[in-house]
């Protein structure tokens, strides 16, 4: 028993529903080649979801192979989604990963989980906000506000029911 809780610490893993390439189609990213990791899990059961099949299923693996996987598509952009992404624990310790691997990231998360131990490079992307929420009531605190960011040329994503920032890396 401990030597497998001392495998997970050397080698934390996540349960994945698949790993795509596709073109980016929504918010303020469409048009990107984009790598999709979709978590495997979501406690919320939304009747308009289109991805009840991730609810349940998937695959461990560890994030170097996540991190392999993604770097067979050659793309720099990378998007974390599910199911609800959050809901697994370690899910905000891949997109730190990610981000210290150089690849631009983005979390699609319907705001149901804290948000505040997401590395602030990473752009957050709320779906599914409560009617009469103000737009980006969920952002992290330590998020760039969207004067700053457009300030850089970096507009704050806003899409119907999605509401984020986009806070990259300084050069």
């Amino acid at each position: 028993m401990a030597a497998a809780a001392e495998q997970e610490v050397a080698s934390p893993r996540l349960k994945i529903t698949e790993i795509f390439f596709s073109i980016q189609g929504e918010a303020a990213f469409s048009g990107w080649p984009t790598v999709f990791v979709r978590l495997t899990g979501c406690p919320l059961r939304c009747q308009y979801c289109d991805t009840a099949y991730a609810f349940t299923g998937g695959e461990w693996r560890s994030f170097g192979e996540i991190e392999a996987e993604i770097r067979k598509h050659g793309a720099r952009y990378v998007c974390v989604t599910g199911g609800e992404p959050l809901a697994q624990p370690r899910c905000a310790a891949l997109l730190t990963a990610l981000c210290d691997q150089g690849f631009d990231v983005s979390l699609e998360t319907s705001g149901a989980h804290d948000i505040g131990p997401v590395d602030t490079r990473v752009c957050r992307v709320e779906v599914g906000r409560r009617a009469g929420e103000p737009i980006g009531a969920r952002r992290n605190a330590h998020s760039r506000s969207e004067a700053s960011a457009s300030s850089t040329g970096r507009k704050s994503l806003r899409l119907g029911m999605q509401a984020g920032t986009r806070s990259r890396r300084s050069a």
